[in-house]
C-alpha cells in the first residue's frame, strides 16, 4: 500500500518523534500504537482493507459505509459488484444528475436538518457511484487523506472561490499528488465479503490475540515451528474439538461456544493461509 501512510509524521495521529517505530509512541486510538518496526506496519497496512483497522482521524472505516450502500444496491437495485472500471454513458450521466439534484437541495436548505441530509445523501450517492465502479474506497481515502494533511493554510489565487475569511488549503513545495494505482487494485466484491460478521470478527481476534501473543521477541512462526505440518496439526486439532463437542451434545450444542470455536478454526486457517501465499 502506500508509502506515505508508513513515513512519518503519522497520518493517523502526527506523531514524528525519535521513537516513531517504536510500540506504544504514538497516540491512543492510532492503529500503529500497538505495531511497532517497518515490517510488521507495512503487513498491517496490506491487511487493512479486509480489517478494522481505523481512517485516519475517522472513527468508522470507509468501506463500512460502503458495504451500507452496496446493501442497497444489490437488495434494492439488484446491482451486483463489478469488475473495477470506469462509469460511462447513461451510467455517467445518471450519476451526475443525483449528484446535481443533491447539490441544489444543499443551496436550497435553510436548516441544519436539512443541510446535513443534503450532505448525507451526496455521500451516498457518491459512493454509489463508487458501488457501481466496483472501486473500494477504504485505501484509496488513506492515500488520498496522506497527501492532504501535508497540505498548508492559505490561499490559492487562480481559485475563484477563495473568499476573505474562508482558510484553503495550499500545496508546499515537494508535495506529490496521490497514487491510487495500488490502492484501486481491491476489488469491492473482495471488500464486500470481507465485512461478513465471521470475517469481520476474525479481523478484530487476530489484531487483539497479535499484540497478547506476539511478546518478547515471540513471533507467529514459534508458533507453528514445523511449517505446514503445523498449520495441518492445530487446524486438525480445532476440527476434532469442533466434531467432539457437536456429538456429545448430540448434535445441539451451545451456540455461542459454537461460534467461538467457529472462529478460532477461521483464524488458524488464516494463518496457514498466510503461509501459503507468502504473506506473513
Amino acid at each position: 500500500m502506500a508509502r506515505d501512510l508508513l513515513a512519518a509524521p503519522c497520518a493517523w495521529c502526527g506523531h514524528n518523534g525519535p521513537n516513531y517505530w517504536e510500540v506504544g509512541s504514538h497516540r491512543v486510538g492510532c492503529p500503529w500504537r500497538d505495531v511497532g518496526g517497518e515490517v510488521e506496519r507495512t503487513d498491517r497496512l496490506r491487511d487493512r482493507v479486509l480489517t478494522l483497522m481505523p481512517l485516519p482521524g475517522v472513527g468508522t472505516p470507509l468501506d463500512e459505509l460502503l458495504a451500507a450502500v452496496g446493501e442497497f444496491h444489490r437488495t434494492v437495485l439488484q446491482q451486483e459488484p463489478r469488475e473495477p472500471g470506469m462509469l460511462e454513458g447513461d451510467e455517467l450521466e445518471h450519476r451526475l444528475e443525483f449528484l446535481r439534484e443533491e447539490t441544489s437541495e444543499l443551496e436550497q436548505a435553510d436548516t441544519v436538518d436539512g443541510q446535513a441530509d443534503a450532505l448525507v445523501d451526496l455521500a451516498y450517492v457518491a459512493l454509489g457511484g463508487l458501488v457501481l465502479m466496483g472501486v473500494a474506497p477504504g485505501a484509496a481515502f488513506d492515500t488520498v487523506h496522506a497527501a492532504n494533511i501535508r497540505k498548508a493554510p492559505g490561499h490559492d489565487a487562480s481559485r475563484t472561490r477563495d473568499r476573505e475569511g474562508v482558510i484553503d488549503s495550499v500545496k508546499l513545495d515537494g508535495w506529490r499528488p496521490p497514487d491510487l494505482g495500488e490502492a484501486l487494485s481491491v476489488h469491492l466484491a473482495d471488500v464486500l465479503a470481507a465485512r461478513e460478521p465471521l470475517f469481520r470478527d476474525c479481523s478484530a481476534l487476530r489484531q487483539q490475540r497479535g499484540v497478547q501473543y506476539n511478546q518478547g521477541g515471540v513471533s507467529l512462526d514459534d508458533y507453528f515451528p514445523y511449517g505446514h505440518t503445523s498449520h495441518a496439526q492445530m487446524v486438525h486439532v480445532k476440527a476434532t474439538r469442533i466434531l467432539a463437542e457437536m456429538l456429545g451434545a448430540d448434535m445441539h450444542p451451545d451456540v455461542r461456544d459454537m461460534a467461538e470455536h467457529v472462529r478460532d478454526l477461521t483464524n488458524y486457517l488464516s494463518f496457514w493461509y498466510r503461509l501459503l501465499t507468502g504473506r506473513r
